[in-house]
């Protein structure tokens, strides 16, 4: 089962959103545009607690924002994404209070990533405790994540993870070289167990035929010498 999350998208700080970046919803609609998730980073991702909602998810993330300084103070423009089983809801963070963004994610709604290079507080299903992202890197069109156990770090083994929080290996790796990629190439090319070679069994079967046809016929060769013997020596009598 997919596991539940939120994520913080922040408005790009480019050319293109100059006009646009840290507007209200309101403002936004009277200039025509309206946010889009291509014009967004997502910026953090972590786990989402059963009880929360968007109020207390804001709260929790701009707390992780001031302590740990990974992304922009939270404010007017950004956007949270809280992923449940039953659905995704996209939420505006506006001057007072949040707007509902039904097609922020209209162009990516199923691709379902739960990990990204800030991640951290992330359980792993089979696992204990919690996780965070130390490093990562994109091989064969998927991006992968190597994490460190948050409490006891390099003391236990890390984890190499999908976008999706797949497991794909696990052991004493702390950067993406060679044996970390032995990891991911097993996991984009699983092992197929070898087939039996084509007409195993066939052959000896075949054989056995071939052998049995074989001594028919020198046993029907050597019946007719054997009546071509007598025929000759009723003759010569």
């Amino acid at each position: 089962m997919q596991q539940e999350s939120c994520q913080l998208y922040q408005m790009k700080a480019i050319a293109e959103t100059a006009d646009h970046i840290f507007r209200s919803y309101a403002s936004l609609a009277a200039m025509g545009y309206f946010p889009r998730e291509k014009d967004y980073d997502m910026v953090y991702a972590c786990p989402l607690h059963p009880s929360e909602d968007i109020r207390s998810v804001r709260d929790r993330l701009a707390a992780i924002g001031r302590s740990a300084g990974r992304f922009r103070e939270i404010s007017t423009g950004d956007v949270i994404v809280l992923r449940r089983a039953v659905g995704t809801a996209c939420y505006f963070v506006d001057e007072s209070g949040y707007c509902n963004l039904p097609q922020f994610l209209e162009a990516s709604q199923n691709t379902g990533n739960l990990l990204t290079p800030c991640a951290e507080h992330f359980s792993v299903p089979g696992k204990n405790g919690l996780w965070k992202v130390i490093d990562h890197v994109s091989y064969g069109g998927e991006t992968f994540f190597l994490l460190e156990h948050e409490e006891f770090g390099s003391a236990v083994p890390s984890l190499i993870l999908d976008s999706l929080g797949r497991l794909v290996g696990e052991g004493s790796i702390r950067l993406f070289d060679s044996s970390a990629m032995e990891h991911i190439q097993r996991y984009l090319h699983p092992e197929r167990p070898d087939k039996p070679p084509a007409n195993q069994g066939y052959v000896v079967r075949r054989d056995d035929h071939q052998d049995d046809a074989s001594s028919g016929r020198e046993e029907r060769v050597s019946v007719r010498e054997r009546l071509k013997g007598k025929l000759n020596q009723l003759h010569s009598t």
